[in-house]
């Protein structure tokens, strides 16, 4: 019994290793970018590629809180089932939001610095952690389902 104990422990303490490691490359990069003072640096106060920058701080922490409640209960029953069988790509998309959540408080914007080639936009590890994440997920949920 003891010996379960220390291996989900351990187990845990993994997940949350690779968990704190992307974080700290994508905060590492992005103060990096800032202090450098990158000319494709900027802060990006909207969501994903800039839209809805123009709204308030209000009416943008609302629309997000209320999307983030949607998504809770929709997606918590995919999310748990992908834990299970894909621990990895969710704790990606998890270090991205978070990394992202934290520019947001401490910044007031994300701070972006990654041009996306033929978009004109910029943006950070932290988003192509979830674009990764997500992308993979699908792609191995649909291939299951053709199996």
């Amino acid at each position: 019994m003891k010996v379960h104990r220390v291996q989900i422990l351990l187990g845990n303490l993994l997940y949350f290793l690779v968990f704190s490691v992307f974080v700290s490359i994508d905060q590492v990069t992005k103060s990096s970018a800032m202090l450098q003072n990158l000319p494709t640096f900027t802060y990006n106060q909207g969501i994903s590629f800039g839209v809805f920058s123009n709204l308030s701080y209000a009416i943008l922490s609302s629309l997000i809180i209320c999307t983030a409640l949607i998504g809770y209960f929709f997606w918590r029953k995919a999310v748990a089932h992908a834990w299970q069988s894909h621990p990895y790509l969710v704790l990606l998309f998890a270090a991205g939001a978070v990394s992202n959540m934290v520019d947001r408080v401490v910044y007031g914007g994300v701070r972006d610095w990654l041009p996306v080639p033929g978009l004109g936009v910029y943006n950070n590890l932290a988003d192509w952690y979830i674009c990764i994440a997500v992308v993979v997920l699908i792609i191995l949920e649909l291939k299951k389902d053709t199996v």
